[in-house]
């Protein structure tokens, strides 16, 4: 994910001054989503394997990474329907924007 973000701003930065500059950033969002969900399958079928095996350690440690793959979703979700207020969008709202003040976005 840090190659990745890597890639993402150096792409974006060399493509600052051409015309179309804001296809590079979508195009890079696009992959990301794709890598998220991508993962989200693939840890969501690890959880279940792991509920089945009764290994409760790592069905807690999949649990913090569902969570943490979901909170981008949850963000994006709380702003598009408008519910920053509300108590339920308090957690994605915070942890993901302290993520996004950390890497300064």
């Amino acid at each position: 994910m840090l190659v990745f973000y890597g890639f993402a701003s150096l792409s974006t930065s060399a493509n600052a001054g051409r015309e179309h500059r804001g296809d590079t950033g979508l195009g890079v969002a696009i992959v990301l989503g794709f890598l998220c969900f991508a993962l989200l399958v693939g840890y969501l079928v690890d959880l279940v394997v792991q509920l089945v095996k009764h290994q409760p350690a790592l069905v807690v440690a999949d649990l913090l990474v569902l969570a943490a793959l979901c909170m981008p979703f949850g963000w994006v979700s709380c702003h598009w329907y408008g519910m920053v207020d509300s108590t339920i969008c308090w957690l994605p709202l915070h942890a993901f924007g302290a993520l996004l003040n950390l890497l300064q976005i």
